[in-house]
């Protein structure tokens, strides 16, 4: 008697071969998969690194031609000479991370006769303290109406607006960006404020974007120095 459980359980094979085709495509594809992951985490990495410029920021048409009128500096403190975070201790208080290159830079401006003036909403001890040692003297903090201190600045000093940059990253820093000559910010500003940002730096709030429109001034008057 046959056994036809046995018969039935017999597991079937088949013999697939793959086409002269698909072996083609095998062969054209695979060298290919390699490069193209390779340059994909290239792009992820870079996009992760806050000091690499963001892509797709250049300046376009004659912007640079506003870097050369600038006399003045005025810079918003929190999401542009610092980044947009926080660090909160135990004790309640307010940490602040700023950026050595932009510092560099900042003396530089000064040593070659720029005035800058801070302009910021906050009132760190620590941040003033830190401005005052590179150099910077006109320190407005603790500001609610950033207009109208931008207005008392402009009658004590009688400078002319053309010539100023004023770089912000929030709303604060709207209706003084809409009066100076030169409105600036960094690339993670408010998309609000960029819409009306003549010149949007390639580096974020705390990561270079101060030290960008400085050394662009300098570069286009031969005063940038490279060394100490």
């Amino acid at each position: 008697m046959r056994n036809e459980s046995a018969s039935y359980c017999q597991p079937t094979t088949y013999n697939l071969q793959p086409t002269t085709t698909f072996k083609i495509l095998i062969i054209l594809i695979i060298p290919i998969i390699p490069p193209l992951t390779f340059a994909a985490n290239q792009r992820n990495m870079a996009n992760e690194d806050p000091f690499l410029p963001e892509e797709g920021f250049e300046p376009i048409g004659n912007v640079l031609a506003r870097f050369r009128k600038v006399h003045t500096f005025i810079f918003d403190v929190d999401g542009v000479l610092t980044n947009s975070e926080l660090l909160i201790t135990e004790k309640g208080e307010l940490l602040r991370k700023m950026n050595v290159r932009d510092g560099y830079a900042i003396k530089q401006a000064l040593k070659n006769d720029y005035r800058i003036l801070i302009l910021t909403g906050g009132s760190s001890q620590g941040v003033i303290s830190r401005l005052k040692d590179l150099g910077i003297q006109d320190i407005l903090w603790g500001i609610h109406n950033k207009l109208g201190a931008y207005e008392e600045f402009l009658d004590a000093y009688d400078i002319d607006e053309d010539g100023i940059l004023y770089m912000g990253d929030d709303m604060p820093d709207y209706e003084v960006m809409k009066r100076v000559g030169f409105p600036c910010c960094p690339a993670d500003a408010d998309p609000e404020i960029r819409n009306i940002a003549q010149y949007v730096s390639p580096y974020k709030g705390g990561y270079g974007c101060v030290r960008d429109v400085i050394e662009k001034v300098l570069r286009l008057r031969d005063q940038w120095i490279a060394n100490d």
